[in-house]
């Protein structure tokens, strides 16, 4: 469900109140989110689009610009947009439309890009407009969509944290003791021929289907924001290694944990920005956030190393070690103000105006179901299946099955057949399967692959969003 509502600007053709408008709204959005210099505006088409050509960094940029009331952006209606793009000097050609591309329009584009390697593209549908509007770090994004979608931004500024009304009863399927909606993956069961449950079950469907509905929506602004962070703070988290950097979800993002990332934060005295790092870190565990702050204030402020030397430490070792230091340390009266600094009311006190929008950011549109770990039945199960090792992953699963005892082997067959949750099932009797299996069969190159890499998002780093977070770019 799109938060905001495009037509609220006039269309580029005629009939419209002012043509022009779209054009006029692409400049100002180049400038209040990526700092762009507008040079010139270079045309207008039959189809009543706009080329503008703007400055961003070093480079020059030929935004087509095109909003139209009904129906995707045709092919036809860029003529040559690799042409055009030479002749006013770009390097970029920039697609800037409401509402999106037709299928067609995406093929001619990418067919340009494989004839012609140096042909560089960007598409800003409505969606990518919406995100970079409503995602941004900074009030202009906000104030922008307040200026020229004003009744979009009304709505949306007085229910921002409330669910939408995507899903009503009229969506509800009932069987006999049963109801669903379609697409939902939830099936609500009652007694056959309960009003009152099948009511109640009713609601409750309603509410979860529409719960699901606003976390897409929220999870994409979410996701935005951590992105903001990583290119800030680099290293800081990391993706399944399985998923590409441009296909990351919310619910695929992980913590580093990274001793070297905090002690390089630490080298630097950076309190403020150990700060930051274990606030956002706490979205996904609280307990282990609090011991990395614990860990870095006591090497910052006393000098004191709590772990080792070893190349092997693990989130887990600074948590015991926090632990331990705690109830043997003379600094243990300081680790419970220290675990408070985490906390809610702490922000919201000390907290200046930008950090606290960007930690509310973070808690209004926070999915549920983040997770500060990745499985590794689900990361083996997932790379096998990529790598095409699966059949050979599950006969070497067999023939270590034929080697557990009868119950053991009853267990994992009871337990499912899908490779994830045979995998799951395998893990409960031995937790050393992983390295017997590349003893059954050595050729598994899925055993050995790494379950996690960096996320690496691409886009550039602001320095207001590093001088909110307490780190400079400059360093």
């Amino acid at each position: 469900m799109a938060l905001l509502d495009f037509s609220e600007i006039p269309p580029s053709k005629s009939p419209s109140s002012d043509v022009s408008a779209f054009e006029k709204f692409a400049k100002d959005f180049f400038i209040a989110i990526y700092g762009a210099v507008v040079e010139k505006t270079v045309g207008r088409g039959p189809d009543g689009g706009a080329d503008i050509v703007i400055r961003v960094g070093n480079e020059r940029w030929l935004v087509s610009c095109k909003n139209y009331s009904k129906g995707s952006i045709p092919r036809d209606d860029e003529k040559a947009p690799l042409g055009d793009m030479q002749q006013w000097g770009c390097q970029q050609f920039i697609g800037f439309y409401n509402p999106e591309p037709s299928s067609g329009l995406e093929a001619k584009l990418r067919q340009t890009k494989e004839n012609n390697p140096t042909f560089k593209c960007q598409i800003f549908d409505n969606e990518d407009i919406e995100r970079n509007l409503i995602a941004t770090a900074s009030s202009d994004g906000w104030m922008l969509a307040f200026r020229w979608l004003p009744k979009s931004f009304s709505r949306i500024a007085t229910t921002l944290v409330l669910p939408f009304s995507e899903y009503s009863k009229d969506h509800v399927v009932n069987r006999e003791g049963s109801s669903r909606i379609n697409g939902i993956p939830t099936t609500m069961h009652y007694p056959a021929g309960n009003i009152k449950a099948a009511e109640t079950a009713t609601e409750e469907l309603v509410s979860f289907a529409n719960e699901l509905a606003t976390e897409r929506v929220f999870s994409t602004i979410f996701i935005e924001r951590i992105k903001d962070f990583c290119l800030v703070v680099p290293c800081s988290f990391v993706r399944p290694s399985f998923i590409p950097d441009n296909e990351v979800r919310s619910s695929d993002l992980f913590p580093s944990w990274d001793i070297k990332l905090i002690k390089n934060i630490c080298s630097a005295k950076n309190r403020f920005g150990l700060r930051t790092l274990s606030i956002v870190w706490s979205f996904w565990n609280l307990r282990l956030a609090q011991a990395i702050y614990i860990y870095g204030r006591i090497l910052i402020d006393k000098g004191e190393d709590l772990l080792s030397e070893s190349d092997s430490t693990t989130i887990g070792d600074v948590a015991d070690a926090v632990e331990k230091y705690e109830k043997e340390g003379e600094y243990s009266h300081r680790i419970k103000g220290l675990r408070e600094e985490l906390s809610l009311a702490e922000i919201a006190l000390s907290g200046r105006t930008a950090e606290r929008g960007y930690y509310a950011s973070l808690l209004c549109f926070c999915p549920s179901g983040l997770h500060a770990a990745i499985s590794k039945e689900y990361a083996l199960s997932s790379i096998a299946g990529i790598s095409g090792e699966e059949h050979k992953l599950r006969k070497s699963i067999k023939t270590l099955i034929l080697r557990f005892d009868e119950d053991d082997k009853k267990y994992v067959e009871n337990k499912g057949t899908n490779l994830l949750e045979l995998l799951i099932s395998v893990n409960v009797i031995d937790v050393h399967y992983i390295e017997k299996l590349a003893l059954i069969d050595p050729s598994l190159k899925c055993l050995s692959m790494p379950h996690t890499e960096t996320w690496r998002p691409t886009g550039l780093a602001k320095d207001s969003i590093a001088n909110t977070l307490g780190f400079s770019l400059n360093e």
